[in-house]
């Protein structure tokens, strides 16, 4: 079975039950099915994967089991995959609030007027 990039433009909780559906039947055994899925979202891709490879302009540049490829070093391609993955901060908006110079949201929306 081949899922490519327009699965994952399923609204979350609807994509969210197809991997559930797919990796729940890959795992069972009972239909002895293999997955592909094509996408640039790797963050579902290390969530799902055994194996993965990287293609740019249809040709391969690495592959190997999943734990392999998530650590470096990587082909410079799959560095510009992995560096496009947005992680979150749990700081962030302490960040943000430093950068204004106060303590509290209440605070920045007073500064800011």
């Amino acid at each position: 079975l081949a899922g490519e990039e327009a699965v994952s433009l399923l609204a979350a909780g609807h994509f969210f039950h197809w991997i559930k559906l797919c990796t729940y039947e890959l795992n069972s055994g009972e239909f002895n099915l293999a997955y592909m899925f094509i996408t640039h979202d790797l963050a579902t891709v290390r969530s799902i994967a055994d194996e993965v490879v990287v293609m740019k302009e249809g040709r391969i540049v690495e592959q190997g089991p999943k734990d392999e490829m998530f650590t470096p070093p990587h082909h410079p391609y799959t560095d510009l995959l992995l560096s496009s993955v947005p992680e979150m901060d749990p700081e962030w908006l302490t960040t943000v609030l430093e950068g204004r110079g106060v303590d509290n949201i209440g605070e920045a929306a007073l500064k800011k007027q």
